[in-house]
């Protein structure tokens, strides 16, 4: 399965191609040793949601997401490195993305509907920020 999101940064819209990926087995089993018993109970992880690939004009850089609840993961691209995750108080699909590297991160908020830019915090549109 493949899919492709449109992820604006910095005014410019890129396009990001995504494939599939199967990191851990339907099956996948968590093991707790604790004072030396182990029990062994079935993940929770969803294992369908995690997607692989690169920017659209980037052939070196690498897109790493997970799509379960939002999209929450890596985007590497002109040895820059931005995280994407969920917007938590948002009810739609906007998103909180940010340069990853010096502590001084920028942050911006992404939703699909809406592909503009803005310097200032403005409902459904990226914005510039700082995350701590």
């Amino acid at each position: 399965e493949q899919v492709s999101y449109i992820i604006p940064i910095d005014e410019k819209p890129y396009t990001v191609h995504l494939k599939k990926r199967y990191f851990l087995a339907d099956n996948f089993m968590v093991y707790l040793h604790n004072k030396g018993s182990v029990s062994s109970h079935s993940s929770d992880i969803l294992t369908q949601c995690y997607y692989q690939g690169y920017i659209e004009g980037y052939p070196n850089s690498i897109v790493t997401l997970n799509t379960c609840f939002g999209l929450r993961g890596i985007l590497q691209f002109e040895n820059v490195s931005f995280a994407i995750e969920p917007l938590e108080s948002a009810m739609d699909f906007q998103h909180v993305l940010y340069k990853l590297g010096d502590g001084n991160n920028e942050l911006r908020v992404f939703n699909k509907n809406d592909r503009s830019t803005e310097k200032q915090p403005v409902v459904y549109n990226i914005v510039t920020g700082e995350k701590e």
